[in-house]
């Protein structure tokens, strides 16, 4: 359990940038530059007439909230992922790890672990700062227009509580759902390094020209790894259904919001993009083991 600890642990020291510092960094702009804007003469809210009930933009800017940093925390997997598997080669970490009594499979796993557990719990955290961030712009904008009213503080922690579940089901299901893109750069980087990036879209984009120009019989050009992948890369929850249930009217209800994103979740294609990433994490482990020395 020690080995778990510390491999988890080295992998937070090493990518703490992405995931504590950049967003701090980020948090403290955004409230800046909303207490500069409303400090400032200059700022203008068109109304059009539109007088939102007093919860909804709170909601609104809450969900805005919970769709930024749930893309964040996906990018900055992708680039973790797409270094991690062969970052300890760097700086010949990879020979103090190999004189241990510590297997690559071990080593990689921990990698996933943390991926999978200690920065989306961060971007967790995060996400619920700038909730308070969210709230905060939505007094402020209350005080600046009388036709807004600003919601109670229990009104706000019910809907707090509402979308923060949501989005805590949101996160998870989104690192369930494109966990085999994650397990493919991590894959591709083991052998290519710095490669795995542009090798990662290059692969699948050769494969579906190939597969296009062997299989083409005039007409509109058809291509089945490329409606697959398609398929897979679109999104299981659309903005357009959290937008709808915004203006639907009344507090946002989590289950209602976590009904539809489990509906839009392939049960067999979660499992087999587990498997993948399973398979590939195995594959990668063999290679650092047989073809890596340091």
């Amino acid at each position: 359990m020690k080995s778990w600890y510390a491999l988890v642990q080295r992998e937070f020291l090493e990518h703490r940038g992405a995931f504590v510092y950049a967003p701090a960094a980020l948090v403290a702009i955004l409230l800046g530059a909303i207490l500069l804007a409303f400090a400032s003469s200059q700022f203008q809210v068109a109304r059009d007439g539109f007088s939102p009930e007093p919860l909804m933009l709170y909601e609104g800017l809450y969900l805005g909230v919970v769709k930024v940093w749930t893309s964040y925390l996906m990018i900055g997997l992708f680039f973790y992922f797409a270094d991690s598997f062969s970052a300890d080669r760097k700086n010949n970490a990879l020979l103090f790890w190999k004189s241990m009594p510590q297997s690559d499979l071990k080593i990689l796993a921990s990698k996933i672990l943390a991926g999978a557990t200690i920065f989306p719990l961060l971007i967790l955290g995060w996400m619920l700062v700038s909730s308070a961030v969210a709230y905060l712009a939505t007094m402020l904008v209350a005080a600046r227009i009388p036709e807004i009213e600003a919601p109670g503080l229990a009104e706000a922690l019910g809907a707090w509580m509402q979308i923060s579940a949501a989005g805590l089901v949101y996160i998870v299901l989104n690192l369930l759902w494109y966990a085999p893109v994650f397990g493919w750069v991590a894959a591709l980087s083991t052998a290519f390094r710095g490669w795995s990036i542009p090798l990662a879209v290059v692969i699948p984009a050769l494969a579906i020209a190939v597969e296009t120009v062997l299989t083409y019989s005039g007409g509109q050009p058809a291509s089945v790894i490329g409606d697959f992948l398609s398929w897979r890369l679109s999104p299981f929850y659309e903005d357009d259904q959290a937008v709808a249930l915004l203006f639907r009217g009344g507090p946002i209800n989590a289950s209602t919001m976590i009904s539809d994103m489990l509906a839009g979740i392939d049960p067999l294609g979660l499992l087999g993009g587990l498997l993948f990433v399973a398979a590939a994490t195995l594959t990668a482990s063999e290679y650092r083991r047989r073809r890596i020395d340091a």
